[in-house]
């Protein structure tokens, strides 16, 4: 289930930054930045944010307690059954999500969603039944590398068209998307540093701390010496996709400044620009990078689907079966993880299908994924930095924090926002058969000092609008204050001292100290005690 522990650092780095390169990310960031601009460029602190936090706080305690399933630390630290299948089954609704890159592989290639759906379901789900963990981990390597390759080949090429990084730069900066410091605080919009910086790091450090993909894959590593190498080629890693990926959405905007594709009736939504500029600068002259790209987004998609069907097997065998079946052998247990791998593949099959009417790809992520981020890393949380939270108040407050994602995903499907986009023009459209197709559009001089219009909701819509990437941080504030009060109210652990082993070491020091000046102070006399001597 985990490699036999005896993989090296390499191809578990290449396996985790390729479990989170999803075919979302290489279609989806790149239209943030052509329609909102370049302050997503704030989330890169997210790489750092995450991987030191999970290289010091929560890593450490795994290993120390074996975990090979994460819920393994629930059990330990709150003693709760309840608990831990509540959490199982929390995880399992965000696994669900793991199909949407098909969606999105669907979106970029022009076949027929069902068809991709099936495909990648298909191919996916033997490879990781008969391969396991081993098989899931090397072909990620595989898929990363052609991914890379795919998107820097896309890169230079619309670089170089386009005249050089200046002139992208350039165009950039006259169509009014060059913007990285507005520190104006608005958790309704998604175009400043607060809400892009808070939200990226939060689901990051969900994804890299709470999260079984992640936790199988560095505990498939020896040692914690070994684990924070790992994850410090992770952090570099992330940091060069996560700047190329947005820097593909500047050299987008780049080639269509002056003819928006959206508005020229080219396409029919912003989430198929990306497909449309790679099949315009590759056109016949490069037939072959084209199918790199298609080759590039398929990679994406399978990597993310097999990681979440691996983890997601070892997380039902270690929480729900072994202790129902504790003398299988070890040869067995493989087959079963295999057989609950084809299981579930079937299963969230299923459930991509129920997807596919939900929106686009963004709003089928937010609503698949959105609401399990903030309770579970919440949960977390509460466990190793606060002692006195009982299973009680750790479960209340994670079915609190969901309840409240579910209730603003819901009412922001059918109370949706107003479209909150920088304005892009069609002056530059010389195609006849495109002008015909011209929708309202800005005249080219007035981009550069245009701005998206800051945003003051009312009424419900103060919680249906807030904004997507801050979800995952109201949703995470709620757990944490409901599992305290709740704690307190219900006595915290005053009849169980926590084990200090799953505690982070900030929390230990803290608590060592205050448990050393409570001892000096009860053994210093009181004022009382002195007068008397003094008085004998």
């Amino acid at each position: 289930m985990t490699g036999g522990k005896d993989f090296s650092v390499a191809p578990v780095v290449l396996s985790l930054m390729a479990s989170y390169l999803t075919a979302t990310t290489l279609i989806g960031w790149p239209v943030e930045i052509y329609t909102r601009g370049t302050q997503l460029f704030a989330s890169l602190v997210a790489g750092f944010v995450s991987t030191y936090v999970a290289a010091e706080v929560f890593i450490p305690i795994y290993f120390k307690i074996n975990a090979i399933s994460i819920n393994k630390y629930l059990e330990e630290r709150f003693n709760s059954k309840t608990l831990v299948v509540t959490t199982s089954a929390l995880m399992t609704l965000s696994w669900v999500s793991c199909f949407s890159p098909a969606l999105a592989f669907g979106v970029s290639t022009g076949v027929s969603t069902t068809n991709c759906i099936l495909l990648t379901a298909g191919v996916v789900t033997i490879y990781t039944t008969f391969g396991g963990l081993k098989a899931v981990i090397w072909t990620d390597v595989i898929q990363l590398i052609l991914m890379i390759i795919g998107l820097i080949a896309i890169i230079i090429k619309g670089t170089l068209d386009i005249g050089g990084v200046g002139e992208v730069l350039e165009r950039n900066s006259l169509g009014g998307r060059i913007e990285l410091f507005n520190f104006k605080f608005n958790p309704y919009m998604s175009n400043n540093v607060w809400t892009v910086a808070f939200g990226t790091s939060f689901v990051y450090i969900a994804a890299y701390c709470t999260d079984q993909l992640a936790v199988q894959r560095m505990c498939a590593l020896p040692n914690m010496e070994k684990v924070r190498r790992a994850l410090f080629y992770v952090m570099i890693g992330f940091f060069f996709i996560e700047f190329s990926v947005l820097y593909l959405g500047m050299v987008i905007f780049a080639y269509f400044y002056k003819c928006d594709p959206l508005k020229a009736g080219q396409i029919q939504r912003t989430d198929e620009i990306v497909t449309l500029y790679v099949s315009e600068i590759f056109d016949n002259t490069y037939p072959g990078l084209l199918g790199l790209f298609v080759t590039c987004i398929f990679c994406s998609s399978l990597s993310t689907l097999s990681s979440g069907l691996s983890a997601l097997s070892v997380l039902i065998w270690e929480d729900w079966l072994k202790s129902l079946l504790p003398k299988v052998k070890p040869t067995t247990n493989v087959l079963i993880t295999k057989f609950l791998s084809l299981l579930i593949g079937i299963i969230v099959l299923g459930a991509a299908f129920l997807a596919m009417n939900i929106g686009t790809i963004f709003e089928a992520i937010f609503i698949l994924i959105g609401a399990p981020v903030g309770p579970l890393f919440g949960l977390f949380f509460l466990g190793v930095t606060f002692p006195n939270v009982n299973w009680k108040g750790a479960i209340t407050g994670m079915g609190t924090g969901f309840l409240i994602a579910i209730w603003i995903t819901v009412g922001a499907i059918f109370n949706k926002a107003p479209e909150m986009v920088l304005p892009t023009t069609t002056d530059g459209c010389n195609n006849t058969s495109l002008l015909a197709n011209i929708t309202h559009s800005t005249p080219f001089e007035q981009l550069k000092h245009s701005r998206i219009s800051s945003y003051a909701p009312r009424g419900l819509n103060l919680v249906y609008h807030i904004s997507p990437l801050f979800v995952p941080v109201v949703t995470f504030l709620t757990t944490i204050m409901v599992g305290n009060i709740v704690s307190f109210i219900f006595g915290g652990n005053e009849d169980k001292e926590v084990d200090e082993i799953l505690l982070c070491d900030l929390v230990r020091k803290v608590r060592d100290y205050m448990k050393a000046l409570k001892k000096n102070r009860k053994s210093k006399p009181s004022n009382c005690e002195i007068a008397k001597t003094t008085h004998l």
